[in-house]
């Protein structure tokens, strides 16, 4: 079999080859007319890519070759070079799974660290009794609820109605219960693997066991056995003589039913996640799609439902149809904005079809899965950053939900990558992968080998087919020297790292941008940050020159910091602040907006104690050469919660999409009336340009004239009717910028 595979603009035909590969490389390097090639990049990349090939795969694998992304949940979200270490178990929300930076600089305690391989145990350990209990408790109820079927039954003709309705009540009890119990169950059916578990899950189980949730489940449950148990019995004494009264009695069952479907304890799940997805955007100043991160709130409800929220908006609403199997939240705002999935479950009794449809229009992606879920033979999956930008998809085969055999990478129908998974699901071999920030007009690939599941020798990364990074893995590990990619790399942000890895980063690291060292410092043997630093702002690129300047102790940064940007190579001092010894902020901060660049210089002038923002704090934009000008804020309460009145900037405010929202918060939640306010460049004169109200939760609710963006890049006004944040209707009134 031949596979045509497009890579570094070569066309490759991989046909069987044997394991003299070496000493055919070997061979060329001595041929004249071919020792000039190896001095030409791109030859050179190509001949030593072909030849890497011949080295690693005997001829029965040639054809198991290359694949996809970095490894779902194995690598750190924020940091995609660092392996996750560790599940944080403090009674606070954050990633939970973290890397050795992510540990830093949450300052978390190692007695609040698990690390992941010994997280099972602790799952165990806390867990195990209290399942047990709890199925003793089903069982006990199950029993009670079948003696009252047998008695109900015993009323005959005179009864059947209540018995019908009866026999109702009891079935959605039973149900409501097996409900509760599989969500726990599925603590130790499924979540054996701590590294197939998604971040949100992680901070729900975590939350759960701080708020003994199971240990209350149990009480509940026992607690219902009381009820019925006064029921029965009144009904064995009294049913021949008091019918009216036995029919009043078996209202009991209705009200037990609702008093369950509201227990909160009965699904660990349940519950609201603030989290961070990511967004393609478009940047007017730049001119191109920047991957940027947003705000994002999940939720999930006692219904097996997970929805997706932004500013009290419902954006998107899927079923978790197994509770025993982790369910894929999606970070992608393009996605949760615009894919759908159509379902056609007549494609078989015990199958159903999935077509993928986005903006409304289907793209040649889905398969078969079972009525559970579970995904079988041959599949086109999205890829995790799949938008309007970044058109890739994974073409391979399912075994049980599990990925086998060779998987292709492709850009609508031609090969950029591929790779094979094993009987048991792990990649093996050698490997094209995707990178994190991959887009059409960005294409970063990852070049390597996998051993069972783990990264392993030497690992290249390539952009726009040059060689800009890489190193070595030993068993999953890096190791000696590297160069990795900052967090957001792309067109407008080519920023590395280099530096020395010695199972974490150690020795001097540098920040280079365009080929020039812009900042860097030391590492201890402990992989901490020590002494003087130089950092760059998170959202760094072309038009947001921003570094951070400090010192670091023991990991954590200390004492006063400052901000500096840099515009036609002259630095400008923009903000600084101070760090308390636990290396969190304190007192003063003027520091910039998530997304400060040139076209939006807005920073932000308030007051840490220990790192939570506190009273008053304001916000300044400076329009070109003009002086700041305040332009919004609002009052902090002493648990970090925004309260009282606010002028909120819109996400990526800029000089022409200067929007604010002004309302109430109330606990650090949109209430009541909120306004819209528009001002044109250069113009100082905001006018109001919608509004609305938030409910008690926060949502949006009724009638609306909203601001909204859409994926032509234009934004637009519309009239919105909003129930409890989902749009029933919605009318375009005018573009924004006519």
């Amino acid at each position: 079999m031949r596979k045509k595979f497009s890579f570094l603009s070569e066309n490759i035909d991989f046909r069987r080859v044997n394991t003299q590969g070496q000493q055919a490389l070997n061979n060329m390097k001595q041929l004249p007319s071919l020792q000039k090639c190896f001095f030409k990049p791109k030859i050179a990349l190509t001949l030593q890519f072909f030849v890497y090939i011949l080295i690693q795969f005997s001829s029965s694998l040639c054809e198991q070759i290359f694949y996809q992304m970095i490894e779902n949940n194995m690598y750190c979200f924020d940091h995609i070079e660092n392996k996750i270490l560790n599940v944080c178990i403090a009674d606070h929300q954050c990633q939970r799974k973290l890397c050795q930076d992510c540990a830093h600089n949450q300052q978390v305690s190692s007695e609040q660290l698990i690390p992941i391989t010994n997280f099972p145990d602790f799952i165990l350990r806390k867990m195990q009794n209290l399942v047990d209990a709890n199925l003793q408790q089903t069982f006990q109820l199950k029993k009670k609820m079948t003696e009252i079927q047998k008695l109900l039954e015993k009323l005959g003709e005179q009864f059947q109605k209540c018995l019908s309705d009866s026999q109702k009540q009891i079935q959605e009890i039973l149900n409501q219960i097996n409900n509760g119990d599989q969500n726990y169950l599925r603590l130790l059916n499924y979540y054996i693997k701590p590294s197939e578990i998604s971040s949100i899950d992680l901070e729900l189980i975590i939350r759960s066991i701080h708020q003994k949730k199971l240990e209350q489940w149990i009480i509940d449950k026992k607690s219902f056995l009381n009820p019925i148990t006064d029921m029965q019995c009144s009904i064995e004494q009294h049913f021949r003589d008091y019918l009216t009264t036995i029919s009043e009695q078996l209202k009991v069952l209705l009200q037990l039913n609702v008093k369950i479907k509201e227990n909160k304890n009965k699904n660990w799940q349940e519950g609201k996640i603030e989290t961070k997805g990511i967004e393609n955007n478009f940047n007017l100043w730049s001119l191109e799609y920047q991957v940027q991160k947003t705000s994002l709130t999940i939720e999930y409800n006692n219904d097996s439902e997970i929805i997706y929220i932004k500013d009290g908006v419902k954006l998107k609403k899927e079923t978790i149809k197994n509770k025993l199997k982790s369910f894929n939240v999606i970070r992608s705002l393009d996605q949760i904005k615009c894919l759908e999935w159509s379902i056609r479950d007549d494609y078989n009794l015990n199958y159903e079809k999935c077509t993928a449809l986005y903006t409304g229009e289907f793209f040649q992606a889905g398969g078969i899965q079972t009525k559970e879920g579970i995904k079988i033979g041959q599949w086109i999956d999205l890829s995790e950053n799949f938008n309007k930008s970044s058109v890739t998809f994974y073409k391979g085969n399912y075994n049980q939900d599990k990925k086998v055999g060779v998987w292709d990478i492709l850009i609508k129908d031609i090969i950029i990558g591929c790779g094979v998974y094993d009987d048991y699901g792990s990649k093996n071999g050698l490997w094209v992968d995707l990178h994190q920030n991959f887009s059409n007009n960005c294409k970063i690939l990852q070049i390597g080998q996998y051993q069972s599941g783990k990264k392993v020798a030497k690992w290249e990364i390539y952009y726009n087919n040059l060689i800009i990074g890489g190193g070595m893995y030993n068993k999953g590990s890096k190791v000696g020297k590297w160069i990795t990619l900052h967090e957001n790399f792309q067109n407008s942000c080519l920023v590395t790292y280099s530096g020395e890895y010695q199972g974490r980063k150690f020795g001097r690291w540098d920040i280079i941008y365009q080929n020039e060292i812009i900042g860097g410092g030391l590492y201890d043997r402990k992989g901490q940050k020590m002494g003087k630093w130089i950092d760059v702002h998170e959202n760094f690129f072309d038009y947001c020159f921003v570094l951070y300047e400090g010192e670091y102790v023991g990991g954590k940064k200390q004492g006063v910091w400052n901000l500096f940007m840099h515009e036609n190579q002259i630095q400008t001092k923009l903000g600084e602040g101070n760090y308390n010894k636990f290396g969190q902020k304190q007192g003063k901060w003027v520091e910039p907006f998530d997304n400060f660049f040139k076209g939006g210089k807005i920073i932000f002038i308030g007051e840490y104690d220990n790192g939570i923002k506190i009273g008053q704090w304001l916000t300044y934009f400076q329009e070109q050469e003009n002086q700041f000008q305040q332009i919004g804020g609002g009052s902090y309460d002493q648990n970090g919660l925004k309260v009282g009145i606010w002028k909120d900037l819109y996400e990526y405010f800029n000089y022409r999409s200067q929007i604010i929202y002004e309302g109430e918060y109330q606990n650090g939640t949109k209430h009541r009336r909120w306004k819209i306010w528009y001002n044109k460049f250069k113009q100082n004169d905001y006018q109001e340009i919608g509004a609305g109200e938030y409910d008690k939760d926060g949502m949006k609710h009724g009638q609306w004239i909203d601001f909204m963006e859409e994926l032509s890049c234009r934004d637009s006004i519309y009239a919105v009717e909003y129930h409890h944040g989902e749009i029933q209707q919605k009318n375009k009134l005018h573009d924004l910028f006519d």
